[in-house]
C-alpha cells in the first residue's frame, strides 16, 4: 500500500476524499486533518513519509502551501475532481 498526503480545501469533503482513497488501496496521511495542526516543520515530516499527494477540488492558500511543499519534496501530486457525482481523476 502507499502512503498518500490528501490535499483538500472544502472541509465538508475531507472523509469522503479520505475514505474514497482507502477503497483505492491507499493509506491517507495528513496531520492537519486529523490534528488542524498547521506547524510547517510537522507538516514537512509527515509529508515526507508520503509516495505522494492527492489533491482533491480546487486548492485554497493553505493547500496551495501544501502543494508549494510537495514540489520542495519532489512529491508527485495527482489531481482530483470532487462534488456530488463523486471522485474522478482531472
Amino acid at each position: 500500500m502507499r502512503v498518500i498526503w490528501i490535499a483538500i480545501a472544502e472541509r465538508g469533503l475531507k472523509q469522503k476524499a479520505c475514505c474514497w482513497s482507502v477503497e483505492q488501496g491507499m493509506i491517507p496521511a495528513n496531520a492537519a486533518l486529523e490534528h488542524n495542526c498547521r506547524r510547517h516543520d510537522l507538516l514537512e515530516k509527515v509529508m515526507e513519509a508520503c509516495d505522494e499527494v492527492w489533491l482533491f477540488g480546487q486548492p485554497d492558500r493553505l493547500v496551495e502551501e501544501e502543494l508549494k511543499l510537495a514540489e520542495k519534496l519532489g512529491k508527485p501530486v495527482r489531481r482530483f475532481a470532487i462534488g456530488e457525482g463523486g471522485i474522478r481523476l482531472r
